[in-house]
């Protein structure tokens, strides 16, 4: 269903799948990005059997891709800054979101607030409420901006890339890209601690 909307809509439909995921409608970000490099190459799109009407450009698709991740993660990024301070007066969350909790929370944000921006946007579960957070902190734009645009400079051009030129193996490539990303980011992890503990140490 998903890839019959994008084939059909195709730039319209990446970028409305692409702003909706990273809104924080469960849609998964891998598939248009796959679909967007895969339609961007006359080759691959043939050997899917997608009609000349989901034939797209690169030199288009690519930067629209890049745009509407950045865009749907800023209007996150916003949302969290103007309404993020009510979320303690919900009374379910009241108990869990205290005021020192916030703040020793706010002070990690802005300690390692970049890294974690960084971090968040190869992390689908927890990129949504991690930039919601950030806008809630007041974490500069600019920063917000900086990290999690850098980030998806490499990210939307690998998965954009592997769709351009491996395409027509798109599920089998999607599942093995999903498991080395996995594993990277969790050494990422283990490595930005580390080197905090060290630094703690010295």
């Amino acid at each position: 269903m998903l890839e019959y909307f994008i084939t059909r809509f195709t730039y319209l439909g990446i970028a409305l799948v692409l702003i909706g995921s990273g809104c924080g409608v469960p849609l998964p970000e891998d598939i248009p990005l796959l679909l967007g490099g895969a339609m961007s190459n006359h080759h691959t799109a043939e050997a899917l059997g997608l009609s000349r009407h989901a034939h797209t450009h690169w030199f288009i698709m690519l930067p629209l891709c890049l745009v509407c991740v950045v865009g749907g993660d800023m209007i996150i990024y916003c949302l969290g800054r103007r309404f993020g301070h009510h979320v303690p007066r919900v009374p379910l969350l009241r108990r869990f979101l205290t005021e020192p909790r916030l703040a020793r929370a706010e002070k990690v944000f802005h300690l390692h607030g970049g890294k974690t921006l960084a971090v968040a946007r190869f992390l689908p579960g927890v990129r949504t409420p991690v930039f919601f957070t950030a806008g809630t902190f007041r974490i500069p734009w600019w920063k917000m901006l900086l990290f999690d645009g850098g980030a998806a400079m490499v990210s939307v051009p690998v998965w954009f890339g592997v769709g351009y030129w491996f395409g027509e193996h798109m599920k089998e490539i999607a599942h093995e890209a999903k498991l080395v990303l996995s594993i990277g980011v969790v050494l990422l992890i283990a490595g930005l601690l580390l080197m905090h503990r060290l630094k703690k140490r010295v």
